[in-house]
């Protein structure tokens, strides 16, 4: 008869070999994770303080790039004006330093000013 009552025939009591049936078990429960402790805590936080932001000295760079541009161009005017920097007291070296740094940050600005206007379509009627 294709249809019967009877029941298949179970798997389970084919019998294996030791090593077999080691390896067929299905895993233990897994077991919850505990809280982390203060040593993991601890290492987390060492890890997170040596990691850097490539963002996190972009002041500095950026005022260390502008000073010695300025001080290039003060070198440069100087020399322009016929006298040498060694020459010169360092209180008038700081000076001209600083008046280039301006100019540099003036400039700066006004490039940026005039992308924001080209960008918005604006030079039409500047």
């Amino acid at each position: 008869m294709i249809f019967s009552n009877k029941t298949k025939p179970e798997t389970d009591s084919v019998k294996l070999g030791p090593k077999l049936e080691a390896d067929m078990s299905l895993p233990e429960k897994a077991q919850p994770e505990s809280a982390p402790t203060g040593q993991d805590i601890g290492l987390v936080k060492r890890i997170g303080a040596s990691l850097k932001s490539p963002f996190s000295g972009i002041n500095q760079r950026l005022r260390q790039k502008l000073r010695a541009t300025a001080i290039e161009r003060a070198r440069t005017r100087i020399l322009i004006a016929g006298q040498t920097p060694e020459a010169l007291p360092a209180e008038t070296l700081e000076v001209v330093v600083r008046e280039e740094e301006d100019k540099l940050k003036n400039q700066i600005k006004e490039k940026g000013l005039l992308f924001v206007v080209a960008s918005l379509g604006f030079g039409w009627w500047l």
